[in-house]
């Protein structure tokens, strides 16, 4: 991806689960052509040549949680480094064999892993375990040794950005402000925490996006309840301005690779849309349902999207030609999934795998569809066209406190793996907290 972003999550509930959700995509090769599905629960489903094949989550780890996946090397597909719940590993192999990785990551619970689009063997590795200091790592040589940038937060790292039009800038945010890097993540100066006069906590704030071509211009939210500030800065953190509040957290945001056209979904407010670049917002009309994971394949204006097909999602896996106006579907449904990732029977990859069936429980049987959820249709039905009605435009009064009134409290709810990625759809255990956050938010509306 020439642009990564990761945000702090909730630990899932691992082990082969039979509702596991996509938390992460991933173009593997320079040229964008194929796609990788990461899942909290149930591995890696790579769709390579036209057609998905999938590396069970054991194959890694006993009970492996994935969090994020990156290729190193020159040869895409044969080594590959792994965040997992429990560490980082790394394979030589093409994925039949991991070893977890050592030195400066051991006993670390990774936030996730992240690529350099152009220096195959450089990545990046943001901690969040718990009760002891966590920092930054870059890797030179495809993740077998890491030296910290020397951030030694008290608390987690929340957020990390790799800027598309810049990959030597990046961003994070953690439990005591935010930062920026200007040379790939080695060393890192602290930059300002949100807008004049808006008393922002650490934990409030995520980085969202930067802009496809101007490498200051970065955006990030301010997470709280029930309105989220969405944030923009043109000169690379030092200051912020606000430009419009959500009635939710984002679940996706994206740019086409001009930068003029921007969509931000969310849970259960309406979609947003901007074609000035951000300048002024839309609310969209309806879209698809909890949908999340955007990314814009490298390239091209194609986004990329997910959802969970176990709580109200209409695919796994979808694409969109238009900027999401409608989309075509990649993956209905794991279980449509027969292909393996090809690893020897004697191999640790082959003897994990053997038995579990893609989008099933454990014991479940392979030949037989998945009850829990049928397969969706080919192709979502289209999605109406960004709506008349405007937002507030910048300098109105758009719900952002003033430097002498007091803030919203922060919202507690933690977010989800990967890159805004999961915040977008909870898995089915979570369904009730779901439901009575719907209600909060229509009783909000309700005429007084």
């Amino acid at each position: 991806m020439a642009a990564s972003l990761s945000l702090a999550c909730p630990a899932s509930a691992f082990a082969h689960g039979g509702q596991p959700r996509v938390v992460d995509i991933v173009f593997p090769d320079a040229g964008g052509r194929d796609v990788w599905a990461i899942t909290d629960s149930q591995g890696l489903y790579a769709r390579v040549d036209g057609e998905f094949r999938w590396l069970c989550e054991d194959a890694v780890v006993l009970n492996a949680g994935f969090q994020s996946v990156v290729p190193v090397g020159d040869e895409v597909g044969n080594a590959l480094v792994v965040a997992t719940n429990f560490g980082v590993f790394l394979t030589d192999d093409g994925g039949c064999t991991f070893a977890p990785v050592g030195g400066a990551l051991i006993d670390v619970v990774p936030l996730g892993v992240y690529g350099h689009p152009t220096r195959p063997n450089e990545i990046l590795v943001a901690t969040q375990t718990p009760q002891q200091p966590n920092d930054v790592y870059v890797s030179d040589d495809g993740g077998r040794s890491f030296r910290a940038a020397g951030l030694e937060v008290d608390g987690r790292v929340r957020s990390i950005l790799r800027a598309e039009a810049s990959p030597e800038r990046v961003f994070v945010s953690h439990a005591q402000g935010v930062a920026r890097s200007d040379d790939g993540g080695r060393v890192f100066t602290a930059v300002t925490l949100g807008p004049p006069g808006v008393n922002v906590a650490p934990e409030e704030f995520l980085f969202l996006a930067g802009h496809p071509v101007n490498p200051d211009e970065v955006w990030a939210v301010i997470e709280r309840f029930p309105d989220s500030i969405v944030i923009r800065s043109r000169d690379a953190g030092q200051s912020w301005m606000p430009m419009l509040t959500v009635a939710d957290t984002p679940s996706g945001f994206v740019f086409d690779a001009a930068g003029e056209s921007v969509l931000l979904t969310s849970r259960f407010d309406a979609w947003h849309r901007s074609e000035d670049g951000g300048d002024t917002w839309n609310r969209a009309a309806e879209g698809v349902p909890l949908i999340g994971c955007l990314e814009r394949q490298p390239g091209t204006d194609r986004i990329w999207a997910c959802s969970n097909v176990f709580f109200m999602g209409p695919w796994v896996l979808a694409y969109s030609d238009d900027f999401a106006a409608s989309f075509s579907t990649v993956l209905p449904h794991y279980n449509g999934v027969s292909r393996t990732w090809g690893c020897a029977a004697e191999t640790p990859a082959g003897q994990a795998c053997e038995g579990l069936c893609p989008g099933q429980e454990i014991g479940a049987d392979c030949s037989l569809d998945n009850p829990a959820q049928p397969p969706a249709p080919a192709t979502s039905p289209p999605v109406p066209p960004t709506g008349p009605a405007s937002l507030n435009p910048v300098g109105q009064d758009q719900g952002v406190a003033d430097s002498d009134a007091s803030t919203e409290p922060p919202n507690t709810e933690a977010r989800p793996s990967g890159d805004a990625a999961c915040a977008f759809a909870w898995p089915h255990r979570d369904a009730p907290l779901a439901l009575f956050a719907l209600a909060l938010l229509v009783l909000r509306r309700r005429p007084g």
